[in-house]
């Protein structure tokens, strides 16, 4: 069963697939040149132990499992891992617009990856949906002071529920027609391929189901790659790097005379005085509020979060973004890098 079966729908699905990576490229683009523009700091010494805070901090999300908010910590962690296991999914689901029954090597029904892959990214697929709802029982329900209520949280955690039952859908349906794919190794698809079977659906019906599945799942995944790079979920691309290139020197404040008249700035008063990878911290916020539920003077209901604080400098970023570049340009003789 070919969701795109024809070569108007290979089209269509083309222009969307052209669109959406033109759009994540075009805005990682000015990201990237922002961090050009920056002033420039050396963060590429010691591969090796940068390496490592890579594993322990990104793939094994340490810092996300802090005791002190475990429960949301693991809600987080489960989403993220959920994302890095089902992505592969995606990939087979974007060449089955292409090839029917498309897999990467080594990941097909009967190869070495193959069979486990679908029972993992099964897992984590449950786990994710279950979390994007205890993710939405908080937001609405419990309501922590530290979490922001926004539409942009809401869109994102809709786009990610819409992606695991789109994909139950089109597996089960695939199931319940019988086609001979991997998800015969399925637990998810079998149990939607059984209730699809068991509703008297006819196959006509069941390929219709599962190619509005494919679509919707394609439309969210799509637009959710276009969404990135203007969303709070950014650091779902930035977050790798900001814990590579993290400062691993002893922290200290740099010496600053007060008394040299010809110092314009002490510290930063504008966003574009910032080195890059401070740059690079403002775009990573997870938003989560942490910083504020540990501060201090915001226990103390003084008139500062560290979180808003954080939110405003990354919209007044966005905001000033062209006028960054522009300035970039003009002192390097009409071009950004």
């Amino acid at each position: 069963m070919t969701p795109t079966d024809t070569l108007f729908a290979k089209l269509i699905f083309t222009v969307m697939l052209l669109a959406s990576l033109g759009a994540f490229v075009y805005l990682m683009r000015r990201r990237y040149q922002v961090l050009r523009a920056a002033r420039q700091i050396d963060r590429f010494d010691r591969p090796w132990e940068r390496l490592k805070k890579v594993l322990v901090y990104y793939l094994g999300q340490r810092r996300i499992l802090d005791p002190k908010h475990l429960g949301a910590g693991i809600m987080h962690a489960l989403i993220f891992w959920g994302f890095l296991a089902v992505s592969i999914n995606s990939l087979h689901l974007i060449g089955r617009a292409y090839i029917p029954h498309f897999h990467l090597p080594l990941f097909g029904p009967e190869s070495l990856l193959g069979a486990p892959y679908i029972f993992l990214r099964d897992v984590f697929e449950v786990a994710v949906l279950l979390m994007v709802l205890v993710a939405g029982f908080r937001r609405l329900v419990l309501k922590p002071e530290r979490i922001t209520l926004s539409w942009d949280a809401a869109l994102i955690l809709t786009l990610i529920g819409t992606l695991m039952l789109t994909d139950f859908l089109y597996n089960g349906s695939l199931v319940a027609m019988d086609v001979p794919t991997g998800e015969a190794y399925s637990f998810t698809a079998a149990f939607f391929g059984s209730l699809l079977s068991g509703a008297g659906m006819s196959s006509g019906a069941l390929a219709a189901l599962g190619h509005t599945a494919w679509w919707i799942h394609m439309a969210a995944l799509l637009f959710f790659l276009a969404y990135l790079p203007i969303s709070k979920h950014f650091h779902v691309v930035t977050s790798v790097f900001n814990v590579y290139f993290q400062n691993l020197q002893p922290s200290y404040l740099p010496h600053m005379d007060l008394e040299d008249e010809n110092i314009e700035n002490f510290g930063v008063s504008q966003i574009e005085q910032f080195d890059w990878k401070d740059i690079l911290d403002v775009y990573t916020c997870t938003e989560c509020g942490r910083c504020q539920a540990a501060c201090p003077a915001y226990a103390t209901e003084k008139p500062l979060s560290p979180k808003k604080v954080n939110e405003h400098m990354r919209d007044h970023l966005f905001e000033k973004t062209p006028w960054i570049l522009q300035m970039a340009a003009q002192a390097n003789g009409g071009e950004v890098a």
